[in-house]
């Protein structure tokens, strides 16, 4: 679980593969095929790179492949699981918990991931482009994010609430130092289209 976590050039060649050419898996020359690599159909193409502005199934499928969340919740079992965040403590009556990140984690373009990606992901999912606001929140307030240290951060809901961490299983953390340049232009809802290099994409 571990190597995935810390680096993903493969998953992230892999779903950007789906995303340039989405054909049938005979469409793919042998030699194309390696025992690392997996080869996948889909029938329509993202309609984005970006999970924070898109919501359909290709976009989505991508997002699973290049952009890590905190927690994660188990589709077998329906649990919460660590992904980034190696663990968790719960304060305030339910209301903040407390998460550490997984020390060591880099972005496929070796930068270093700190809770100032977490915060920014926050921000991001309350930009006038996203359509990830209504899932992080709670009776019209935003749940919101409080860096504690370098690697940990509190998550602090308006009020207790039902699904708790499970929520955070709807946010991918991004890159800051890639994406913040476009959320301070106003552009956010632009960034990592279908039509941005595949250099540019930085994956987790």
């Amino acid at each position: 679980m571990l190597a995935r976590l810390v680096s993903r050039p493969t998953c992230l060649a892999g779903a950007l593969a789906v995303a340039m050419a989405c054909g049938p898996p005979e469409d793919v020359p042998p030699a194309a095929v390696t025992p690392k690599q997996a080869v996948m159909s889909v029938r329509s193409g993202p309609q984005s790179l970006n999970w924070f502005t898109r919501h359909d199934s290709t976009t989505y499928l991508i997002s699973l492949l290049t952009q890590a969340r905190l927690v994660r919740i188990n589709a077998a079992t329906q649990r919460v699981e660590p992904w980034l965040a190696e663990r968790w403590q719960r304060l305030d009556d339910g209301r903040r918990y407390r998460l550490s990140l997984r020390p060591g984690l880099r972005f496929s373009d070796g930068s270093p991931l700190s809770v100032d990606d977490v915060l920014f992901s926050f921000d991001a999912a309350f930009d006038r482009s996203s359509v990830l606001g209504d899932a992080l929140t709670v009776g019209g307030t935003p749940v919101r994010a409080e860096r504690v240290d370098a690697l940990t951060v509190d998550v602090v809901f308006p009020r207790p609430y039902g699904p708790e961490l499970r929520v955070l299983d709807a946010l991918p953390i991004l890159p800051k130092h890639r994406l913040q340049s476009a959320m301070d232009r106003g552009t956010f809802g632009e960034a990592w289209s279908t039509t941005t290099p595949p250099s540019d994409i930085v994956a987790l």
